[in-house]
């Protein structure tokens, strides 16, 4: 399980699988407007497993959404990644 920090839109949650052609991740929230099919934009924050900081620690991504999964607490999304770009913390 890789669990790295991830942004969309204005909800912040936590990956759970990432490749590279794809994410899961989840957020807490009671409702989503999220559809299988349509365009995603989130980011991911990355760490150095050493602690040193990274020059360029964010990845800014372009996706499908492929699959959302409603649980009690939390909205799981799966989505295909189509495009992104790495960028440095502001």
């Amino acid at each position: 399980m890789v669990a790295l920090p991830v942004t969309l839109e204005h909800e912040k949650g936590v990956t759970r699988n990432v490749s590279g052609s794809g994410v899961y991740f989840e957020f807490s929230s009671k409702q989503t407007n999220l559809i299988p099919g349509a365009a995603i934009r989130f980011s991911l924050e990355l760490d150095d497993p050493r602690g040193e900081t990274l020059r360029l620690n964010k990845v800014s991504a372009l996706g499908e959404i492929l699959r959302v999964e409603q649980h009690a607490e939390k909205v799981g999304v799966a989505a295909a990644i189509k495009a992104y770009k790495f960028e440095p913390e502001k």
